[in-house]
Order: structure tokens, then C-alpha cells, then sequence
């Protein structure tokens, strides 16, 4: 009888660990230092990264919705910086800009592109006067560092 009941305890704590191991909800979060990006590591030991505030994985590194998250974190760092200079924030200033602009004007927006590993290259552009127009940032998602790249932050 004690046999029995060893075996059963046996079987339901194996089912239980490989249920919790083999589960898609199963992970180990990598807790990061400061401000760094945070990683989710699966069963099989894949890392993916997760934005604050998001649940699960992003799809696996360089799925489609995980790059789409890290150009919206890239571009939200350029809106929310200063690299303009001033006090007002770079979407505020850009706005002021565009407001004040006269004549026809099509409006591109914000757009951002890999550059190197964990940095990007956002733009805010428009067209005017039959040419493009408009801001270039490096962004540094590690650091979270934006730089002003473009030559013409006095855009009139």
C-alpha cells in the first residue's frame, strides 16, 4: 500500500514540474540594473525583451512585434527628450514648428529605423517647397540616450 502511494505522489509532483517546465506562461525573469532593457528567459533559455508594462514575450528576438515595440520605445525617448535644446520637449518644439509654417505642407511623421544593435535612427519629416524636410535623432535604447543628428534644428 505504501508503494502505491509513493508512486502516486511521485507521478503527480513529476506532472507538476513538467507541466510548470513545458508551460508557455513557464520563464525566468532577468531582473535588470537601473534603467537597463528588461529579458525574459524561456524554458529553452531564449531571451526575449520586454517592454515595462508588458506581459509574456515579444514574439522571440527580431520577431516583427518585438521590433515594432523597440522603434515605438525609440521614437517616444526622442518625443519625451530635449535634444532640440530649450525647455520644451522635441515634439512640443516640432509642433511649434509646424504650426508656424505657411504654404502647403505634407506631413510624413515620425518614423524610425535600426542602425546598429539596440540603436535607431527616428526621423520626424514632412514635405514643403517640393523637397523633404525635417529632424534626424540617434537613439541609443541601452543608454537611452537621444542625440540630434540633423543639421537643420532651426527649421523655418
Amino acid at each position: 500500500m505504501r508503494t502505491i502511494v509513493w508512486v502516486i505522489i511521485f507521478i503527480a509532483v513529476a506532472g507538476f514540474i513538467g507541466y510548470i517546465w513545458y508551460s508557455p506562461r513557464s520563464s525566468h525573469d532577468v531582473l535588470p540594473k537601473g534603467r537597463d532593457p528588461i529579458y525574459k528567459m524561456n524554458h529553452k533559455g531564449q531571451m526575449h525583451l520586454i517592454q515595462p508594462g508588458q506581459r509574456g514575450s515579444a514574439g522571440g528576438p527580431g520577431s516583427a512585434m518585438e521590433s515594432s515595440s523597440l522603434e515605438n520605445r525609440a521614437i517616444q525617448l526622442v518625443k519625451n527628450s530635449h535634444a532640440l535644446g530649450g525647455l520644451s520637449e522635441v515634439k512640443d518644439l516640432i509642433q511649434e514648428r509646424m504650426d508656424a509654417r505657411e504654404g502647403e505642407v505634407r506631413i510624413i511623421g515620425w518614423k524610425a529605423r535600426r542602425s546598429a544593435d539596440q540603436k535607431y535612427l527616428v526621423s520626424y519629416t514632412y514635405y514643403a517647397d517640393s523637397s523633404e524636410r525635417g529632424w534626424f535623432f540617434e537613439v541609443d535604447l541601452i543608454r537611452e540616450s537621444v542625440r540630434c543628428v540633423s543639421d537643420n534644428t532651426r527649421e523655418k
